[in-house]
């Protein structure tokens, strides 16, 4: 089994006693926005289902594609118009944050690069998740160029398990070697230069997106190490029972809370801080909108944005204009009858406690609907 041994050379070296931060990903600003201005600093997208690998966990439906000239799979998305309407709706709110995360692979829409010359025009920060297996050097200069904060997956520094668990090793591809070369790439277009310190953090446009399952406990310290040594974000992810992810052997694979302390306390060690520095226990969707590909508004049933826990709502672009989509919700939001799952939240207490890896209201609330 193959196995990264020698890290990326050539990264700053900053203060290993402060938290890092995801680049964007300011929780308080986006917050602080939220309350005074009363409009949504952050949106999140969805684009289409098209994706390269076919990852056994995946949350969402996505649709395996090859052909990138047949990525266009939903007649019912948005058109690059429209999608760039929204977009230009956002920046009239006021808007800060575009966050990319796909409902497959967002680089496979052959429109991506003009939207995010389209964000970078208004002067909003840009996040994209990928896989990274399709950032070659020209994506990487281009996301350089427009300051992209990039959120990668990687699972395991295990070539084997990596594969297996995004399905590559079912496609006959060696989906590790193509996301390590994705994130050399990023290193070697200048992503090392867009790392500062500051007075809280040492803040990173490079996260690593990993998921936390019962087996591959074992693999979670090379990974934060690996994070670590690179100044790069420790996005440590529970697993979402949706999608392909519905089934047995998935619901066999959430960790218990014993196993997450214990990750937790591995964290602490290699990090150098606690967990919940890291502001995993919070999400910037609580303060912002949620659209997938289609312009349907996202949200869960206390009309909260949350990828683990989303609905279809009556709230659709472009039938409805953004401005008008963002009145309804935050009055949804505000009318007191809308309620919480108080066994959820009682559980994102109990993880929220210093002592675990922590756990958002929308993790918690899956993993009580699949207890039974």
């Amino acid at each position: 089994m193959k196995k990264i041994e020698k890290l990326f050379t050539g990264r700053k070296k900053l203060s290993k006693s402060k938290p890092i931060s995801f680049m964007y990903n300011d929780l308080e600003k986006i917050a602080e926005f939220y309350f005074n201005e009363k409009k949504p600093g952050y949106m999140a997208l969805w684009f289409g289902r098209a994706c390269n690998l076919g990852c056994g966990y995946c949350a969402t439906d996505s649709i395996y594609i090859k052909d990138l000239k047949k990525s266009k799979i939903n007649k019912n998305d948005l058109k690059p118009k429209q999608v760039k309407n929204l977009i230009r709706q956002f920046a009239d709110l006021g808007g800060k944050i575009i966050n990319i995360n796909g409902r497959g692979e967002p680089l496979l829409d052959q429109n991506l690069f003009d939207y995010i010359n389209l964000m970078n025009y208004y002067k909003i920060n840009i996040i994209i998740t990928t896989n990274g297996t399709l950032i070659n050097k020209d994506v990487a200069k281009f996301f350089y160029d427009n300051k992209v904060a990039v959120n990668i997956k990687l699972h395991a520094l295990d070539e084997k398990i990596h594969n297996k668990l995004v399905g590559a090793d079912k496609l006959g591809i060696n989906a590790f070697k193509e996301t390590y070369n994705g994130l050399k790439n990023l290193i070697d277009a200048g992503y090392s230069e867009m790392i500062e310190e500051n007075n809280r953090s040492v803040v990173t446009p490079i996260s690593i997106q990993t998921l936390i399952l019962k087996d591959g406990i074992q693999y979670i310290p090379d990974i934060l190490n690996f994070d670590r040594e690179n100044n790069f974000y420790p996005a440590l992810d529970d697993l979402v029972i949706a999608g392909r992810a519905n089934s047995k052997y998935w619901h066999n694979q959430i960790i218990s809370k014993k196993e997450n302390k214990n990750i937790a306390e591995q964290f602490k060690r290699i990090m150098g801080y606690k967990a919940e520095q890291a502001a995993m226990d919070q999400c910037p969707m609580s303060f912002g909108v949620f659209f997938d590909s289609t312009g349907r508004l996202l949200v869960d049933k206390t009309y909260f944005c949350c990828d683990g826990l989303c609905i279809n709502s009556e709230y659709k672009f472009p039938e409805q204009s953004l401005s008008d989509i963002w009145k309804g919700l935050f009055q949804a939001r505000q009318d007191k009858k809308t309620k919480f799952d108080e066994r959820a939240l009682k559980l994102v207490k109990e993880y929220n406690d210093g002592e675990h890896i922590p756990m958002c209201y929308g993790m918690a609330k899956t993993r009580i609907d699949h207890q039974s």
